[in-house]
């Protein structure tokens, strides 16, 4: 007596949300009611230097006249204001990382977080996300 089983094929997985996030970057999340945030933007030419070959991207995470006023003085190409499903990406993986601000993250060259940072960020702070960013090899050369 021949035995069939008859099994249907195992559910594809879902596939991985695309990353709201630019590879090789570091974003900083700012607000005008958040005074590092300030400290970092006055610092943004020095962060920029500093973090290449990454990009710098600033995202603001309110709006307003005094939100307004400190943008001011970000470069235009490093503003980065997403979409409203990125932003709400964005929002929701950062209340899963943080309780406020100041905040910022570097990602690797696919665009998947790699470092974060909890305190203002300054070159010594763009330079120890950029180590917990390179793999062993080039960190080592």
């Amino acid at each position: 007596m021949a035995i069939f089983l008859l099994v249907a094929p195992a559910p594809a997985a879902p596939a991985a949300e695309p990353s709201p996030y630019p590879r090789r970057t570091l974003i900083l999340f700012v607000a005008a009611w958040c005074a590092p945030c300030h400290a970092e933007i006055a610092r943004i030419d020095e962060i920029m230097r500093v973090a290449q070959p990454y990009g710098v991207k600033v995202v603001p995470m309110d709006s307003g006249r005094r939100g307004e006023a400190m943008l001011r003085r970000v470069p235009t190409a490093v503003l980065w204001r997403p979409t409203p499903g990125q932003l709400l990406a964005i929002t929701t993986d950062l209340a899963r990382r943080t309780t406020g601000l100041p905040f910022s993250i570097m990602t690797d060259d696919g665009a998947v977080l790699c470092a974060s940072s909890k305190a203002g960020v300054d070159g010594h702070v763009v330079r120890a996300m950029q180590a917990q960013c390179r793999p062993a090899a080039i960190i080592m050369q």
